[in-house]
């Protein structure tokens, strides 16, 4: 799993949460990537799921582009994610 978003929006959050069931009340900026990963079972069969949490100022572009091409994803999930951001943006009244 890859977390990808502008910064300061919550993904060092559910990664931690999900992998440690830990929450941070302050906020620490994630510096280039981070890493973490949960043991799950399914059916009886023991999967480790890895997360990669990139940062997401615009310091670290150059580091995550050259990951991104070592990811493995398809595209109908990359399309999928870009139209629920555009939807929650459409249905979320700017303030």
């Amino acid at each position: 799993m890859v977390g990808i978003g502008n910064d300061g929006v919550g993904k060092t959050c559910l990664v931690k949460n999900f992998c440690e069931k830990k929450f941070s009340k302050s906020y620490h900026a994630t510096v280039g990537v981070d890493y973490g990963f949960k043991l799950h079972k399914v059916n009886g069969t023991e999967y480790r799921i890895n997360f990669w949490d990139f940062g997401g100022h615009t310091d670290y572009n150059e580091i995550r582009v050259e990951l991104y091409g070592q990811t493995q994803v398809t595209r109908s999930i990359i399309i999928i994610i870009v139209q629920w951001s555009i939807d929650i943006e459409n249905a979320i009244p700017v303030i």
